[in-house]
């Protein structure tokens, strides 16, 4: 299967999911103190762990860092929830098992 990239709502030109649970933030320029803005290259982020054993992501948009459940993140690009229903859990009960199935 081909990898396909899917932006993450709320962070459209920032970074975007694909269907292999990978994260990558895009090219875009960032405010700087000194020249007023700096071009960022996009690139894969590192996945990293909680205390909990719950793979997450820190994306940042306009200077403001929020961590991200790699979990929740799948449930939002590639599960419909009609009722907006707040909570997404393992199955399997596995916390590092991420398969949409």
């Amino acid at each position: 299967m081909e990898e396909k990239w899917f932006d993450i709502p709320s962070y459209e030109g920032y970074y975007q999911i694909s269907n292999y649970h990978e994260v990558r933030s895009l090219d875009r320029y960032v405010p700087h103190s000194f020249s007023g803005e700096q071009f960022v290259k996009g690139r894969i982020l590192k996945v990293s762990k909680t205390v909990k054993g719950y793979y997450f992501y820190i994306l940042s948009k306009e200077n403001v860092n929020t961590n991200f459940l790699l979990h929740r993140l799948i449930a939002q690009a590639f599960i419909p929830n009609p009722d907006n229903k707040p909570c997404v859990n393992h199955k399997n009960g596995i916390k590092t098992d991420n398969k949409l199935e």
